[in-house]
C-alpha cells in the first residue's frame, strides 16, 4: 500500500513540476534551462528531466542555442480550445432547437488530433435517455460523430490516419476493418450523415451531420443519440430532418457556402 501511495504522490509531484514549468512561459517566451529551473523553483537536474518529457510529447521544443520554448502541442491545444469555444457559442441555440424538436440528447463534437472530443451536450427530457461525458475523447473511427469528422478530412489525411491507427474493437459493432471503414466514409460523403449503433456500448444509436466553416471544411459534428428502443423509422427521419436544418443554419452562421441536401438512404439508415 505504501508503495502505491508513494507512486501516486510522485505522479502528482511530476505533474505539478511540469505545470510549474509551463506557467513560467506566461512571463517570457524563450528561456534557458537555468532560468526555467529558477523561476519554477526546481533544481536544474529536475527541470531537465521534466523538460525532456515535455519535449518528447511536443509541449516544449529546444532551440539550437539550447533555450526552450513552447512546442507545437501547446499551440494545437490552444487552437482547438479557441475554435471549440467559438463553435460552442454559436451552436448552443441550434442544439436546443434539435433537442426540442426530437426530445433526444444532442452532442456537439470537434476533432482534436486523432480523437473526437465531446464539447457539449443538451440532454433529452425523457426519463430514459442517452448521455455523454463532456470532454470525453473517442477514436475517430468509432461512432457517428467520429466518422463525420474523419470523412471531412482530405483523402491524403484519411490514409495517413489509417496508417498510424489500429482499429480496436470497443463494442459489438465497432468497425475494425480498414477497407470497411473506407467504404463507410465514402457513403457518409455521399449521403451527408453518419449512423452508428452499439459501437462502444450496447443500447444506443447515434446519427450525426457535419458543421462547416467559411472554407467549407468540417469543423464540428452535431449528433443525436437515441436509446435503441426508440430508434424507429419515424424517429430516425425526425432526427435527420432536425439535424439537417440546424447544421445548415449553424454552418451558415459560420460563413459556410451552400450545403447539399441530405440523402436519406433507407438501407443505410437501418444499421
Amino acid at each position: 500500500m505504501s508503495g502505491s501511495g508513494d507512486g501516486q504522490q510522485y505522479t502528482i509531484r511530476a505533474v505539478d513540476r511540469a505545470v510549474d514549468i509551463l506557467l513560467v512561459y506566461q512571463e517570457q517566451s524563450t528561456l534557458p534551462l537555468h532560468e526555467l529551473a529558477g523561476r519554477a523553483n526546481l533544481s536544474k537536474p529536475t527541470a531537465f528531466r521534466v523538460l525532456s518529457s515535455l519535449r518528447q510529447r511536443g509541449f516544449v521544443s529546444q532551440l539550437p542555442n539550447g533555450d526552450y520554448q513552447l512546442g507545437f502541442q501547446i499551440l494545437s491545444l490552444a487552437a482547438a480550445h479557441k475554435r471549440g469555444m467559438k463553435i460552442l457559442d454559436e451552436a448552443l441555440p441550434f442544439m436546443n432547437k434539435v433537442r426540442d424538436a426530437v426530445d433526444e440528447t444532442v452532442l456537439l463534437c470537434i476533432r482534436v488530433d486523432d480523437d473526437r472530443l465531446v464539447l457539449e451536450q443538451v440532454e433529452s427530457g425523457q426519463e430514459i435517455r442517452r448521455v455523454a461525458r463532456i470532454g470525453e475523447r473517442i477514436p475517430l473511427y468509432a461512432g457517428a460523430s467520429s466518422r463525420i469528422l474523419l470523412a471531412g478530412l482530405t483523402d491524403h489525411e484519411i490514409e495517413a490516419y489509417l496508417k498510424r491507427t489500429d482499429l480496436k474493437k470497443l463494442g459489438p459493432k465497432t468497425i475494425t476493418d480498414k477497407q470497411h471503414l473506407r467504404r463507410e466514409l465514402a457513403t457518409i460523403r455521399e449521403l451527408g450523415y453518419a449512423i452508428g449503433s452499439n459501437e462502444r456500448q450496447v443500447g444506443g444509436t447515434n446519427v450525426a451531420v457535419a458543421v462547416r466553416d467559411y472554407t467549407g471544411k468540417t469543423v464540428a459534428a452535431l449528433q443525436v443519440t437515441v436509446p435503441i428502443e426508440r430508434w424507429t423509422s419515424q424517429n430516425r427521419t425526425r432526427c435527420l430532418q432536425a439535424l439537417a436544418r440546424s447544421a445548415t443554419d449553424l454552418s451558415t452562421r459560420l460563413g459556410a457556402p451552400n450545403t447539399t441536401q441530405l440523402i436519406v438512404d433507407e438501407d443505410h439508415a437501418e444499421d
